[in-house]
Order: structure tokens, then C-alpha cells, then sequence
């Protein structure tokens, strides 16, 4: 038995509104940010804030609203003077953005975890662009993945029909995204958001890694609205 149509559209929506949350977030943090995306959020931000309640959005766009800017030059300057303290050195790096370097007690990266994280992607056929490069297990590469694993399912919605086989398959990558969180992305981001908000001096990274921790909160309302959907069309 297939899935009826208001079904379909409901669950790719579901899947296009947390593959978004999961972009920003690795796009945020994959590098620093350039002066033009910084004013473009923040003019999004400021569009936005009244017409948002009680969502991770809403929170994200106050943090943004609340910073002190002045000449979005110098903003810029120092939001890439505060990726590089927090996340990179040469210094003590004040919240490192390797899942290894919370689980493992040390700052080298390539350790078990990494390898771990790695296997797990290669389970599900996704490999890092620069592997070998950059650690598999960096924050915005597990955010990356999740939103890679969305942008399947959506193919899938697309592109085949929606009989049981292919919820099945919907609902082996809903599955993988549920137990990726639970070993690994949870494991760790709740301390690398606690560190960013503790140490970061521009107001700029705090407010996207609350938005961060937010989001994998709410996503476990959304991700048990997939499978409900997934499960009631299966079996049936």
C-alpha cells in the first residue's frame, strides 16, 4: 500500500525544514564567515525576530539582534579573530570542533572516535569531500551528514514511488540519523556549546551555538514526526 499524496507532502517537508536547520549549522561552522554573510544574517535576523515564537529561530535571531556591530567591517574582522581563538589556535583552543577531542580526553584528531564516525558514514555510503584532510568527525561534517541524509530522502520522495519498499528505505536513513545523534553528535555538542558560550567574545558564535543545541532538541520532535509518518504507512 503506498503513501497517500498530503502524506508525501507533509514528510519532504518535514525532511527540507531539518536538512535547512542542519546547513546552517554546518555552514556556520565548517569556516569563518565573510563580511557579506554576516550582514546578510543579520538583516534576516532583524526582518524575522518579531514573526518567530518559541523556536530555535527565534532565539537565534534575539542573539543576533542583541550584538553590539557598529562598522560591520570591524564586526567581521573580529567574528574571524574569535573562530580562530575559539576553534583553531595556535593557542589553547577554547572549544575545539572535533567530537575526539570531548570523548577522548585529548586534542589530537584522527583518534578511535574519528575513525568511529568515519565507519559510520561509509555504512551509509557518505564519504567526507576532503577526507583524510579534515577530521570526519568535525561538528559541521556530523551536521553535514544530516543533512545529507535528508536530501535522500527527498530524492527518494521524488524520484520513486511511494510504495512500502520505498518508506523502507526512508525509514532505514530516518533510523541512521536517530542513532548517529544518539552516539555521537549528543555525546558532545551540549560541552562544545557550553565552551563557545563561555569563552566567545563577540556574541556572535554564543548565538549560533545555542541555536545549535536548540535545534538538535527540537529535531527530536520532528524526527519522531517522520517516523510516525513513515510508520503508519508501513505495515498497513
Amino acid at each position: 500500500m503506498g503513501i497517500e499524496k498530503v502524506k508525501v507532502e507533509e514528510l519532504a517537508d518535514l525532511f527540507a525544514y531539518r536538512r535547512d536547520r542542519f546547513g546552517l549549522i554546518a555552514d556556520t561552522f565548517a569556516q569563518e564567515s565573510s563580511e557579506q554573510s554576516i550582514a546578510q544574517i543579520i538583516a534576516h535576523a532583524s526582518a524575522f525576530e518579531k514573526e518567530l515564537d518559541g523556536l530555535a529561530e527565534a532565539t537565534l535571531n534575539k542573539g543576533l539582534n542583541a550584538l553590539v556591530v557598529g562598522e560591520l567591517q570591524d564586526f567581521a574582522t573580529k567574528t574571524r579573530t574569535e573562530y580562530a581563538r575559539l576553534f583553531l589556535g595556535p593557542r589553547s583552543v577554547k572549544a575545539p570542533l572535533h567530537e575526539s577531542a570531548y570523548l577522548s580526553g585529548v586534542s589530537r584528531t584522527f583518534t578511535t572516535e574519528t575513525l568511529a564516525v568515519r565507519k559510520f558514514y561509509e555504512h551509509y555510503g557518505y564519504v567526507v569531500k576532503a577526507k583524510n584532510v579534515e577530521p570526519d568527525d568535525a561538528i559541521a561534517t556530523e551536521f553535514e551528514f544530516l543533512r545529507n541524509l535528508c536530501d535522500r530522502c527527498l530524492l527518494i520522495l521524488r524520484e520513486e514511488d511511494t510504495s512500502e519498499a520505498t518508506l523502507e528505505k526512508i525509514n532505514s536513513l530516518v533510523q541512521a540519523q536517530k542513532v548517529f545523534k544518539e552516539q555521537h553528535l549528543n555525546r558532545w555538542a551540549k560541552e562544545f556549546d557550553y565552551r563557545v558560550v563561555e569563552h566567545d567574545q563577540s556574541g556572535y558564535y554564543r548565538a549560533w551555538a545555542k541555536y545549535l543545541i536548540d535545534v538538535l532538541d527540537e529535531d527530536e520532535e520532528l524526527q519522531k514526526e517522520c517516523e510516525k509518518i513513515v510508520g503508519e504507512n508501513t505495515n498497513s
